[in-house]
Parts: structure tokens; C-alpha cells; sequence
């Protein structure tokens, strides 16, 4: 019997949103850490720390059923492989499939119902705006429907798992937060050498859009 508590609040923060994710990934020391942002951008989630996680073969109980009655905002972060194999020791952890529900939370979405909602075997609550406290808090400003959220996990037939036992995790986890930080170094191009160059790069294009309107090609990448 699992239940999820999802705990979030508005947040302010400087812009861009995606740098400004990746800035606050970088700056965290809670692991594991992922982000995730939808092709079309309807959605851009950064999580830090995990309330749980799920791997193919290791967790007794499969995760689409337990997610089918949780809230709408609750959302694993991670993937499966294609294929079956795994090649490299680098992927070993990941296995055939690698989810993770994230203890600490930034989700942006163009439409998120900041009203109580709930849900069986799971529950959500949201407060008042809060800015991001850190160096750049002067300059933030709010990120269109951004979020800050704590979520615990925990079964109420278990005592190692239990309420009080998550809200410990959760309240460490909270402990270990950093603010955004510059990090007062600029990048700077050593050098630039182009394989491809510019006026061929140029050709290329104007093939490609040649192909599609002769409907010859539906899709192309291009690098450079």
C-alpha cells in the first residue's frame, strides 16, 4: 500500500528556463540527478535526489499500475533501452530500464493547476509563490509556471518504509539544497575548425528543402 506526498511551491528564478535548471542541477549534491525536457516544451522537469527508484528486475512490483492512481503531477524521470543488452560498465546501473521519482523537484509546464488535488494512493498540495534564495535572487524574476517540490514515498504496512521514516529523507535532502551560484568563470573559444564549411553547409540545406518538397525525404539531420 504506497502512497506519494507531493509538496510544491511557486518559484522566481532568472531565465532562461533550461540554463537556469541546469545551473541549479550543477550546483546540488543530491544524486542521483536528471532532466528532462519535452520536444515540443510542453514540459521541463530537473530532479535531484530520489524518493525512489524503479529498475527492471530489481523492484518487485511494476511501475505503470502504481502510477495509474497517482496525480498528475507525479512523474518518473528516466528510460529504457531498446535493446536487452547491456554494453558498457558505465550502463550497468541503468540495466534494461532506469526510473526515478525525484526527491527534490523544478518542473515548468505552460499549464499547471496550482489547486489541492488528490488522488487514490497519492496526494498533492501547493502554497503561495516563494523565490529561489541565492546570489542572482535580485535579478530573478518568475518563471512561467515553475514549481519547487518535495515528494516522499512510503508504504503504510512497513516500518522500515514508513511516514516518519520518508519525512526524515525528505528533511535531509532539504538540508543539503544550494542556491544557484555563478560560478564567475566565462567560456572562452580557444579555437574553431569548421569540417564542413559554411557556403557547403548552405548547399546542403538548400538540397534538403529541394528533397522535401519533392517529397523525396520526411526527415534530415544537419550538423555543423
Amino acid at each position: 500500500n504506497w502512497r506519494i506526498l507531493r509538496l510544491e511551491v511557486p518559484l522566481a528564478a532568472a531565465g532562461p528556463q533550461v540554463k537556469t535548471l541546469l545551473n541549479w542541477l550543477s550546483c546540488q549534491r543530491l544524486f542521483p540527478r536528471a532532466l528532462f525536457a519535452a520536444r515540443d516544451g510542453s514540459l521541463l522537469v530537473a530532479g535531484a535526489g530520489a524518493a525512489h527508484v524503479h529498475r527492471t528486475g530489481a523492484s518487485p512490483e511494476p511501475l505503470l499500475p502504481q502510477l495509474g492512481l497517482a496525480h498528475e503531477s507525479i512523474r518518473y524521470i528516466g528510460g529504457t533501452r531498446f535493446d536487452g543488452d547491456v554494453s558498457g560498465s558505465e550502463w550497468e546501473l541503468f540495466g534494461k530500464s532506469y526510473w526515478m521519482l525525484p526527491r527534490v523537484e523544478i518542473a515548468v509546464q505552460p499549464a499547471v493547476s496550482v489547486s489541492t488535488g488528490s488522488a487514490e494512493g497519492s496526494e498533492a498540495s501547493s502554497t503561495p509563490g516563494t523565490p529561489v534564495v541565492g546570489a542572482q535572487q535580485a535579478e530573478g524574476r518568475m518563471l512561467h509556471n515553475a514549481v519547487l517540490a518535495l515528494q516522499l514515498r512510503w508504504c503504510e504496512d512497513s516500518e522500515q518504509s514508513s511516514l516518519e521514516v520518508e519525512r526524515e529523507k525528505a528533511l535531509q535532502a532539504l538540508d543539503l539544497l544550494r542556491p544557484i551560484e555563478p560560478s564567475g568563470q566565462r567560456a572562452v573559444v580557444a579555437s574553431r575548425c569548421d569540417t564542413v564549411s559554411r557556403e557547403e553547409f548552405e548547399a546542403r540545406v538548400r538540397e534538403a528543402l529541394d528533397a522535401f518538397a519533392q517529397k523525396k525525404l520526411s526527415k534530415v539531420v544537419l550538423a555543423r
